[in-house]
């Protein structure tokens, strides 16, 4: 079934190319589609099917140059002109930002990788990343932060590269891509050794032990190779040889034979040191050129041969100087942090944003909240006075019944049920109120009451005595809750002001006080003639 389906795909792209053959769209698409599946093969097929010169509109050319990078990119074909400086350019004009992050990243990673511009590549992959966390794209977030992880790593900034594998780890957890999962775990062990960590280094070696059959030969040696060499520096030789025995099998490597090697010389075993070393593959990068030159002094400081041991220790203090340039002039912190700090200041700018919102939200329920309550508050006293009015009304009725001798029992009864519903609706909605008005018969203190307390005795006593308080209400202006009450307590309810003062738990001097802004709130004050 699956020799059926790989006769089938290819078929398939050449039925589709031929019946699209003017269709720049749809290959464009269909390339996209393939990267999107990692079938880089089959997209690599299709581009070359696309003649640039055939392409029309500024879209499609942003769109071919971004794609065929990409392709070249994962294809390890180098990438040594600037066309996607166009794609680059297109996207910042009119977008998507998600494009434009692609964009910088992969003209990032080809001038990194095919032209070796470490300072460019990772001022391009900070520009990816600001745009990419815009996008919340956790594809791309991750693609981005890997290729950060692996230039500082290269470029010995090992902080950085352990921030930025952390990072990738969690998203790729997150997105729960299993082989990402595995190669980032190899990232962050890798940092943690060349920072010296070699506990923490270890405990990401074996959790990336188990996703071995991610890895290609290559990575598998190196990975078993450290974990022998981490075993063989503690001191376990029985578990170092097992670990470095299996690294051999897998691929032949300068740093796993110079590993082989430190375990001979320390067992003492110089010539089979020196045979291991002999047969050790050529170094393909700073990192393994110097583990071969320590292993090569140490034995031969420990084979007596002090010249070549003299030698060795010249070429490794060359080397470290050589390392120590590199880093200084690929000196990547001051570019990045720039980065950082605009990525904070956008963040903070998207949490300013988000609290100024939150708070509109909040002040217009706030408001809605306050209508609500004056809606139901005016609709209860609204009801309550239609209520009274019925009831007088009512009452009036029973009374003309009774004077004119209409004994009619049923009819009065009737009338009489009518105000008993009436009166109890009356008494649950001035529940509160008719007790704040007994507290008050009572002569017990206000200390404790609420603004809710004094506006329920206010509504109630409108209920008993209605142009009684209309009264106050022609009288003066805005009056306040407490101003109702004195008054009310005063020329209503007979009060003298010693026992009003007990009542408010005011002082002698408040009332005086209470009384003259009452005063100024007159409708006619007497100073007016």
């Amino acid at each position: 079934m699956k020799i059926g389906i790989k006769i089938l795909a290819p078929l398939y792209i050449i039925m589709m190319l031929a019946s699209c053959h003017d269709n720049i769209n749809k290959k464009l698409e269909m390339t996209d589609g393939c990267l999107d599946r990692n079938k880089v093969d089959s997209a690599y097929n299709i581009l070359k099917h696309i003649n640039p010169d055939n392409l029309d509109g500024d879209a499609n050319i942003a769109l071919y140059t971004l794609l065929n990078t990409k392709t070249k990119y994962i294809k390890y074909i180098p990438v040594k002109n600037d066309s996607i400086d166009y794609a680059i350019f297109y996207y910042k004009q009119n977008g998507p930002e998600r494009r434009l992050a692609e964009a910088y990243n992969y003209k990032a990673m080809t001038l990194y990788f095919d032209r070796g511009k470490k300072k460019q590549a990772i001022e391009y992959l900070k520009k990816a990343e600001t745009i990419a966390l815009k996008t919340a794209d956790a594809k791309l977030i991750h693609k981005i932060y890997d290729n950060i992880c692996t230039v500082n790593f290269w470029s010995n900034h090992y902080n950085i590269a352990l921030e930025y594998g952390l990072k990738a780890l969690s998203v790729a957890h997150n997105i729960k891509d299993t082989a990402s999962v595995a190669y980032d775990l190899l990232y962050i062990s890798n940092a943690y050794s060349e920072l010296k960590m070699d506990n923490k280094a270890m405990e990401y070696y074996l959790k990336a032990f188990s996703y071995s059959k991610y890895y290609d030969k290559l990575n598998q040696t190196i990975l078993l190779g450290n974990i022998g060499e981490y075993y063989f520096e503690k001191g376990n030789t029985q578990k170092a040889e097992e670990f470095l025995t299996k690294a051999l099998k897998e691929s032949h490597t300068a740093y796993v034979y110079t590993v082989v090697a430190d375990m001979y010389i320390k067992k003492g075993k110089y010539v089979k040191a020196e045979e291991i070393m002999a047969k050790a593959p050529k170094t393909t990068n700073d990192f393994e050129l110097l583990k071969k030159l320590s292993t090569l002094y140490n034995l031969n400081r420990k084979s007596k041969n002090y010249v070549k041991a003299l030698g060795t220790a010249d070429s490794i203090i060359e080397l470290n100087k050589k390392i120590d340039n590199a880093r200084e002039h690929d000196n990547l912190n001051d570019i990045q942090a720039k980065y950082d700090r605009e990525i904070m200041a956008q963040n903070f700018k998207s949490h300013i944003i988000y609290m100024i919102g939150a708070l509109l939200l909040l002040s217009l329920l706030i408001v809605l909240l306050i209508f609500r309550q004056k809606y139901r508050n005016s609709k209860t006293q609204h009801d309550i006075i239609q209520n009274r009015l019925l009831i007088n009304e009512y009452k009036k009725r029973i009374s003309k019944m009774e004077n004119a001798k209409d004994n009619s029992v049923s009819k009065i009864s009737h009338l009489e049920k009518k105000i008993n519903v009436l009166e109890n609706k009356e008494s649950k909605a001035l529940y509160n109120g008719k007790q704040c008005y007994e507290s008050i018969l009572a002569n017990n203190t206000i200390v404790n009451w609420s603004a809710k307390d004094l506006n329920d005795f206010i509504d109630y006593y409108k209920f008993k005595d209605l142009p009684f308080v209309s009264s106050l209400d022609d009288e003066y202006r805005k009056l306040s809750p407490k101003q109702y009450l004195y008054l009310i307590m005063v020329n209503a309810m007979n009060k003298d002001e010693a026992t009003v003062e007990k009542i408010m738990a005011v002082s002698n001097v408040t009332i005086r006080s209470m009384k003259s802004r009452i005063k100024a709130k007159k409708v006619y004050h007497p100073s007016v003639q």
